[in-house]
């Protein structure tokens, strides 16, 4: 279903508008079974309750920060026509099944983070979001001064307070609360991704999202990051199944731990190779190539194809800490590199 679908669902609306075209074949939007809407009904409200209670969690007990609308209009919606041609855009609108799949998104994250760090506490692929110094937030602080509205951020649940505090006193303005959720988020610093060997377990945690423990699993197919734990997730499964630990054993993956699915499986294989040659840009092979020429030729070693080594020599049992490492410091810089271009295209305009 698409998300429009499950919103009219849950609001006893026609899931179906019947002026829209059929969606391609495996892709979300197809018409819903009218048999199948009550029962829809009811697992998408208790997803609904679920989902309500997380974020709450992650609020008061771990002082998550809500930044959705920091960058508010920046998301789009296109319309397509029969020949799936781009006939309208328009500004996504918010609903609330959107927050409740995000936040069963970053359940599944965060269960994923928990399992393969349990199992392999020197080689996970973590992404964490370090504190912030309070003197960061001096702009947003002037802003509210200003409104005659307190600021406290001398740690994310403080802060977290202070921006409800403000959307609460300009009257919940849009406009004025993505202005100060976009101060806090520059004020902020990136996310990124590391190797667990490489830091301590106290700097694990995500600032931002409230958690102890985060990482990226749910889009394998636009991020390479996704891959490699989906990769890890299945060593640890099937080196517990096996009694084995992860990098001490076959590559075997055991059959019954993949689910049945009409579609590419990432977690069977299918597909790998060629995602991650398109998953790796130039920029990123370059660096991979270098760096490890640069470590080869310390070894006494040749190099004849960095990425084909990083890539496709490491089956599920077969991250070791320092290939972890690389992985992160490569999908850092690129992440870093992007926002430049990003930032660069946006002062050309």
């Amino acid at each position: 279903m698409t998300y429009d679908q499950a919103h009219n669902i849950i609001h006893d609306k026609p899931p179906d508008d019947e002026q829209k075209p059929l969606p391609p074949p495996l892709t979300a939007g197809a018409p819903v079974d009218p048999s199948n809407i009550s029962d829809l009904k009811r697992d998408l409200t208790i997803l609904t309750k679920l989902a309500r209670k997380l974020r709450q969690d992650r609020e008061e007990i771990g002082g998550a920060v809500d930044l959705s609308s920091g960058d508010q209009g920046s998301e789009l919606k296109f319309t397509l026509d029969k020949n799936n041609t781009p006939t309208q855009v328009a500004a996504k609108k918010q609903l609330e099944i959107h927050n409740t799949i995000a936040e069963l998104m970053i359940l599944s994250n965060t269960w994923v983070a928990k399992n393969i760090w349990e199992r392999s506490p020197d080689s996970a692929l973590l992404r964490i979001h370090r504190s912030v110094e309070e003197s960061r937030f001096d702009d947003l602080k002037e802003l509210l001064d200003a409104g005659k509205i307190s600021f406290d951020g001398k740690d994310n649940r403080a802060l977290a307070h202070s921006l409800r505090e403000a959307e609460g006193a300009t009257k919940s303005n849009s406009e004025m609360k993505a202005l100060f959720q976009s101060l806090a988020t520059r004020a902020m610093s990136e996310a990124q991704y590391v190797c667990t060997g490489q830091v301590g377990e106290k700097s694990l945690s995500h600032y931002g999202l409230g958690l102890e423990k985060y990482t990226h699993f749910t889009s394998p197919i636009r991020r390479y990051a996704d891959v490699v734990v989906h990769k890890q997730l299945l060593a640890s499964e099937t080196h517990s199944s096996q009694g084995t630990k992860p990098g001490n054993g076959s590559n075997s993956i055991l059959p019954d731990l993949i689910p049945e699915s009409k579609t590419i499986s990432i977690l069977a294989g299918e597909g790998i190779i060629q995602a991650e040659h398109e998953a790796v840009d130039e920029v990123v092979e370059e660096s991979a190539i270098s760096e490890m020429k640069t470590a080869d030729s310390m070894n006494g070693k040749n190099t004849t194809d960095g990425m084909e080594t990083l890539q496709h020599d490491l089956g599920p049992s077969k991250y070791l800490p320092a290939e972890v490492s690389r992985i992160c410091d490569i999908l850092n810089r690129q992440n870093r590199m992007a926002k430049v271009r990003h930032r660069q295209l946006l002062s050309c305009d």
